[in-house]
This record gives structure tokens, sequence and C-alpha cells, in this order.
């Protein structure tokens, strides 16, 4: 993006496990990249500011100006808030309860859009809406930019490889990938990512993940 901006990188959805993480890597690796944080609720990121301010692990500081205030489903306020950053990492789930709109915001702001992602329904209904808008107006949108997905990305290519160095000269091709999802011994674990795994589930079991995956072959 080569339009001049006040931040580099807005991470939304701060607040949040994710997110928290997120800010706390570029604080303490990258200080030189100009980050701001955002979420709904302007109180819990003031909150996250003082946190990390009064932390001694990182020598570095947020500002109040850095602090971007927005709801999910207000389109007005999302524009405003990504309009002032070349590149928005969305930390708040599910996608796809409240990632449409931010998607929408940031192309339309020509800010590109970087997600956490792992809800492959998400995915497809975000390619097949707003596909044809992000290369229009030249911005990229890519989800599944973190652990959940990345090993499997990277598993893909490792098969695909060794596979095809295996039977050289065949038509060989790896093209699926099967994740298998555990939950033994676990205890606690962030309601947002089960919220996630419950929807993405059901989207399997009622057959709508089919239909969108369909739909992106269409």
């Amino acid at each position: 993006m080569s339009i001049s901006r006040p931040f580099d990188i807005l991470i939304y959805g701060a607040t949040g496990v994710a997110g928290k993480h997120v800010v706390k890597h570029f604080l303490n690796n990258h200080p030189m990249i100009k980050m701001a944080i955002g979420g709904r609720n302007k109180s819990k990121l003031e909150q996250l500011m003082n946190e990390l301010n009064n932390s001694d692990n990182s020598n570095n500081k947020i500002n109040p100006k850095q602090i971007l205030v927005a709801s999910s489903d207000n389109e007005n306020d999302l524009h405003h808030i990504l309009s002032q950053t070349k590149v928005v990492l969305a930390c708040a789930g599910p996608y796809r309860q409240c990632g449409k709109y931010i998607v929408e915001a940031a192309i339309k702001a020509q800010t590109d859009y970087l997600d956490l992602c792992g809800e492959p329904q998400f995915f497809d209904d975000m390619f097949v809406e707003y596909d044809s808008m992000a290369k229009e107006r030249n911005v990229l949108v890519v989800s599944a930019c973190a652990f959940d997905c990345v090993p499997s990305e990277m598993c893909f290519q490792l098969a695909s490889k060794e596979l095809l160095k295996k039977y050289s000269g065949t038509s060989a091709a790896v093209t699926n990938v099967e994740i298998v999802h555990t939950f033994s011994g676990i205890k606690k674990a962030n309601d947002t990512t089960f919220h996630a795994a419950v929807d993405g589930f059901h989207a399997a079991y009622t057959g709508e993940l089919k239909s969108s995956r369909q739909k992106v072959r269409d």
C-alpha cells in the first residue's frame, strides 16, 4: 500500500486473547513498525495500554493516539479507523459472526487485510463476495495467518514436494490435507475458539460448508 498513513498496522481485536499476544509481539520484536490497537471498547483498550506500559517486559510504550475505536458492525467507524493504517490484522472472532464488515471496510478504505481465522466457511464466503472488489481496488485479503493453518500449508507443500520427487514423471499430486482436532484433557480454553469450532462443525454437519466450497469452485 503506497498511500501515506499514520500507522503501518492496526491490530483489531487487540484486547482478546490472541490480540494481546500479537500486540506484545510487535512491541517487543518490531518497535520500528508504527502500530495502532483497535476494538469496540475504548475502556478495555485503555486498560490494555496501561497494562503494557506498566509492564517490565517491554521498553516500548503505547500512547492514547494509537487507540482506534470502532464496533465491528459499524461501517462508518470502521472505515474511519481503517483509513488510518496501511494494514489491518483482524484478531476478533468468531469471524463468521463479526469478520465480514471488517473485510468490506478494509477493501473500501484500500487497506490490506490479514486475519488469524481458522474457519473454512469464512474463507469461502469472503472470497466469493469480495474477491472482485479487492482486485479492483488492488487490496490484499489474506486469511489463515496463524498457527491453526500455517502448519497445514507447510505440510501440504512438503508432502507435495516429496510425493513428486518419489513419483517423478507421473501425474501424482496432493489434493487434500486432513486435520484431526482432539480435545482430550482440555480443562479450559478461549471461549471464542470453542464458539468458532462448534460453529464450524455445525456448518459441516448441515452442508453449509459444502455449499460454500461449491460456490468457490463455480
